[in-house]
């Protein structure tokens, strides 16, 4: 049994401008602490797990799914109408004292993405990696 002990943040990923049939990605990256994206701290009732909305709208999506380094969203390409936009709520995990994340977006060209822990200012991701502040 490990002894390491994991602390949980809260974070949300905002999409905008997707069109109907394109991916989104958003990858942490493996360098220095490693985080995870998570469903929250198991040892609390309240953790909301892994949440996609939009505001007064359905999302047309054909898969969701999360892995401990990536969250992938594939929109439908049977979906009418404009562009896309939703955000996905999140935790994340890693090892006590961690201090930054590595985080990027692998998602289709055009697609805007941007990410936030709880109460900060959101950052736009693209290929590049991006190393921020652990909230």
């Amino acid at each position: 049994m490990s002894d390491t002990t994991y602390v949980y943040t809260t974070a949300t990923v905002k999409v905008s401008n997707a069109q109907p049939g394109q991916k989104i990605v958003v990858n942490l990256v493996k360098e220095g602490t490693q985080a995870s994206w998570s469903s929250g701290d198991p040892s609390t009732l309240n953790s909301n797990g892994i949440t996609l909305s939009a505001s007064g709208t359905s999302v047309p999506v054909t898969s969701f799914s999360v892995t401990s380094l990536s969250l992938t969203v594939y929109t439908s390409s049977d979906s009418s109408g404009g562009t896309l936009a939703f955000d996905i709520s999140s935790y994340l995990s890693a090892a006590s004292g961690v201090s930054m994340i590595g985080i990027n977006s692998s998602s289709d060209p055009g697609v805007l993405v941007q990410f936030a822990f709880a109460g900060q200012s959101y950052t736009t991701l693209g290929t590049n990696t991006i190393f921020l502040q652990w909230a």
